[in-house]
Order: C-alpha cells, then sequence, then structure tokens
C-alpha cells in the first residue's frame, strides 16, 4: 500500500519447457458502500459507478445459468450508473474495457470515490448480491471471463483464454485509490 492506493498484481509463469498454458485470472475486491433504510429493506444511498474515459463499452450478460451470452452483447455507454440491489438481479454487469479504461466508484452520501485502473485485464465486473442484500459492491479485474453458453468445455477453445507458452511469464494488475471530497 502506497499512501491512499495499493496494487494487486498477479504472475503466472509457464513452468513447462514444452506444453502451452491456458489461464484466466482475476480479482474479487469488495468495497462498503453506505446504504439507508427504504420500505423494509436496506438500499445503496447514493452510489454510482462511471467509467473514465466515458463512452461505449461492450456489455456481456449473463444466463441464468451464470454463464456468458456474447451473442446478445452490445455497446452501451458508460457515464454515471446509479446502483440499486435490483440492479443485479441478473448478476454482475461484465464489462469489456481497454487498457485506458478507469472504473470510479462513488458514495457521495461519504463523500468518498474509488478508482480502479487494471492493467492488462480486459474485462471488468460489478457485482452485488441479489435477492440478498449486502453493503458492498465489487470492482472485478478480470483477464478472462466465465464459459460462454455455446461452450465447446474445450478450455483451448474459450472465449477470451489466455495462452502462456512454455516457459514464459505474464503480469496482470490493477491499481485501486481511494479518495474523501
Amino acid at each position: 500500500m502506497h499512501y491512499s492506493s495499493i496494487t494487486v498484481s498477479y504472475e503466472i509463469l509457464n513452468p513447462s519447457t514444452d506444453k502451452t498454458l491456458y489461464y484466466s485470472i482475476g480479482g474479487h475486491p469488495a468495497f462498503n458502500v453506505s446504504q439507508s433504510p427504504s420500505g423494509s429493506k436496506e438500499e445503496f444511498d447514493d452510489v454510482s459507478f462511471r467509467f473514465e474515459p466515458a463512452g461505449q463499452y461492450l456489455q456481456i450478460p449473463l444466463s441464468k445459468d451464470g454463464l456468458t451470452t456474447p451473442n446478445k452483447a452490445k455497446y452501451v455507454e458508460v457515464n454515471e450508473v446509479p446502483l440499486k440491489h435490483t440492479t443485479f438481479k441478473n448478476d454482475a454487469l461484465i464489462y469489456q474495457i481497454s487498457q485506458q479504461t478507469e472504473i470510479v466508484l462513488e458514495d457521495k452520501a461519504n463523500d468518498v470515490a474509488i478508482r480502479m485502473k487494471p492493467n492488462r485485464m480486459d474485462f471488468v465486473g460489478i457485482w452485488s448480491p441479489y435477492p440478498k442484500r449486502a453493503p458492498f459492491v465489487c470492482i472485478e479485474p478480470w483477464s478472462g471471463i466465465a464459459d460462454p453458453d455455446n461452450t465447446t468445455g474445450h478450455l483451448a477453445e474459450k472465449y477470451a483464454i489466455h495462452e502462456l507458452r512454455a516457459s514464459q511469464l505474464m503480469t496482470h494488475d490493477y491499481t485501486i485509490s481511494f479518495s474523501k471530497n
């Protein structure tokens, strides 16, 4: 940890001298956010996320079985997205991102901003449990995603899988910064 930020790094080494290693890796950091009573249940209290730069990002929905549905993916505008617990009724919001993308989670009720800058992470999932309610939101940087609904079951053919040739090393990381406005 360096002052108000922390970097998480993953080093993947293929120890084989003659075989390819297939892999995906990602994080599951969760952040407490404010909630307030809404009827008989708690609801996020002025919590939102956005991507910088703002713009169109490919959103990949999940099936009821938790598989990705790339054939239903579409580009959506990701500016300021207010969060409610029902936002997650279909599970995580999954986006394909670029190396320039920074994800900002804002808790305006507490005047707090959490910024995540992934490196070599091609996807991000925004998630919180539903229908059970919890006082946190996850920003999950991934270098691969769940199997698609039309999976062959062969790892080498998996959508967004990474390949590491014999004796190669690859690093993936993300930096999280915290600020009080």
